[in-house]
C-alpha cells in the first residue's frame, strides 16, 4: 500500500463559473450563500469570475498566474459543464476548451505557486485533464478533485459547501474529499503520479527480468554490429556496464522530482518507489521498444497519467490508498 503525507499552502479560493441555465445558476447561488460568509469569517479571500469566452478564461488564468507570483496560493474551483472528448464548456460563447489546453494554462500557475495549486472541478469528465500528464514535465497542479464521468448538479449543490467547510475546519483534504465528494469525484495527486510513474518505469525496465533483458539486448546489438566478439569476458563486461547504466538510484528519483515539481527538491523516495516496483506482478500496458532496437539502450519514456491512474478505474484506485493531504492556511500577502 502506498501511504502519502503532504501539505500544500492556501490563502484564497477562486471560483470560475460558466452557466447559462437559470436553475443551475440558482444552484451555484445557494452554495455561495453559505460558502462566502464562511470564508469571510475565516478571513480567506474569495474571487468569482464568469468568463464569456475561451479567450476570457485564458485571460483570467493569466491574471491568477500573475497574482500567484506575488503570493497568492489559490484553490481554483470550476463551476461549469464538460464533455469527455470536447473539454471544459464555456456557456457564453458556446465553445469548449480542450482538456489538454486547460492543463497547459494551469501549469504556469502551479509552477508560480511552487506546486501548491489545488483544483476542484464540478465539470463532467474533467478528470480527463490529467490524461496527457507525464512525469517528464512539470505537473499542472498539486491536487485535482474532479469527476471522471457525469455528475449531477444536485450532488454538487448538496456536497460542495460541506466539503469546503470540512476542508478549512480540519485541514485534511483527503478527509473532506472522502466524506463529501468521493462518491462521484476522483483524486489526482502529483506525488502519487511521480512515485507510481517511476515504479512503472523501474519494474519492467530496470529490475529483475526486465533488467536482464536490457543488458542482453545491448550485448546482442554489439555482437550483431561486430563491435564485440562473443566471449565470456565481454558478456561479463557488458552486463556490469549495463547494470550500472540502468540501476535505479535516489539521484534518478530526485532528477524527475525536480523536473515534475519544477523546483529543486530532495525526496527520500527511492525506497518507496522500489517497494512499489517490487510489488508489481504484471507488466504495464504502456508500449515498450523492441529489445533489439536502439531505444532499448536508453531509459524508456516515463508513464503518463492515463497509464498510471487508468482513468476508468481512478475512483477505485483512490479508495485503496490511505493518503493524508493537509492544508496549511496562510495569510495572503497580496490578493487583488
Amino acid at each position: 500500500m502506498l501511504d502519502l503525507t503532504a501539505t500544500f499552502g492556501v490563502n484564497g479560493l477562486v471560483w470560475i463559473s460558466s452557466l447559462s441555465d437559470r436553475l443551475e445558476r440558482q444552484s451555484t447561488d445557494q452554495i455561495l450563500a453559505f460558502l462566502e460568509p464562511f470564508l469571510v469569517a475565516l478571513r480567506v479571500p474569495f474571487l468569482r469570475f464568469e468568463p464569456n469566452s475561451a479567450t476570457e478564461l485564458f485571460t483570467i488564468l493569466q491574471h491568477i498566474e500573475r497574482q500567484t507570483t506575488q503570493g497568492l496560493r489559490p484553490i481554483i474551483h470550476f463551476d461549469t459543464h464538460g464533455g469527455k472528448g470536447e473539454g471544459l464548456y464555456i456557456a457564453g460563447s458556446d465553445e469548449f476548451v480542450a482538456w489538454h489546453d486547460l492543463e497547459g494554462r494551469l501549469r504556469p500557475i502551479n509552477v508560480a505557486s511552487r506546486n501548491n495549486l489545488c483544483v476542484v472541478s464540478a465539470a463532467c469528465f474533467s478528470l480527463h485533464t490529467i490524461k496527457n500528464i507525464s512525469i517528464a514535465h512539470a505537473t499542472p497542479f498539486f491536487l485535482l478533485i474532479a469527476p471522471e464521468r457525469t455528475v449531477t448538479f444536485g450532488f454538487i449543490e448538496s456536497q460542495t459547501f460541506q466539503f469546503y467547510e470540512e476542508l478549512f475546519t480540519s485541514g485534511d483534504v483527503m478527509l473532506a474529499y472522502s466524506r463529501h465528494l468521493s462518491q462521484h469525484l476522483s483524486v489526482y495527486l502529483s506525488e502519487r503520479l511521480l512515485f507510481v510513474g517511476m515504479a512503472k518505469y523501474l519494474a519492467p525496465q530496470c529490475l529483475g527480468k526486465g533488467g536482464r533483458n536490457r543488458w542482453r539486448s545491448v550485448f546482442k546489438q554489439a555482437i550483431e554490429t561486430g563491435s564485440l566478439p562473443n566471449t565470456a569476458q565481454n558478456r561479463k563486461n557488458v552486463r556490469e556496464q549495463t547494470r550500472t547504466m540502468i540501476r535505479p538510484t535516489q539521484k534518478l528519483i530526485e532528477q524527475y522530482a525536480t523536473r515534475f515539481f519544477d523546483r529543486k527538491t530532495s525526496y527520500g523516495g527511492y525506497c518507496r518507489v522500489s517497494e512499489i516496483s517490487a510489488e508489481r506482478t504484471s507488466p504495464p500496458k504502456c508500449s515498450q521498444a523492441p529489445e533489439n532496437s536502439r531505444a532499448a539502450r536508453a531509459p524508456p519514456s516515463p508513464a503518463c497519467a492515463a497509464e498510471v491512474f487508468a482513468i476508468p478505474e481512478a475512483s477505485k484506485v483512490a479508495r485503496k490508498r490511505r493518503r493524508r493531504i493537509t492544508l496549511a492556511l496562510i495569510r495572503p500577502t497580496y490578493f487583488a
